[in-house]
């Protein structure tokens, strides 16, 4: 080989190793921007469970508000079905 062959063989070396150096940098910036946003993703699952939990306790207790407005319909249907006078006039018969 002359020394202008190894010359260019050193270069194409050289070259080749600081773009492999550079594509590295980059892929190292591209797997730190992943777990970033991976992190990120992480923390809006997260909460999004604890919205979920909390919209599901909030609508137990609604059922349950629900349930109680329901049974005391029933109980005043059947009071007036029965024709019961209101417990809070007695003298209604007068």
């Amino acid at each position: 080989m002359t020394p202008e062959q190894i010359e260019r063989n050193i270069e194409f070396i050289l070259s080749s190793h600081a773009g492999s150096a550079v594509r590295m940098d980059r892929l190292e910036a591209d797997l730190a921007d992943q777990k970033d946003n991976l992190n990120a993703m992480m923390r809006i699952a997260d909460t999004l469970l604890k919205i979920n939990k909390v919209e599901l306790q909030r609508r137990k207790n609604l059922e349950g508000r629900v349930g109680s407005v329901e049974e005391m319909t029933r109980v005043l249907r059947e009071l007036l079905e029965a024709n019961l006078r209101r417990p809070d006039r007695p003298d209604a018969d007068k």
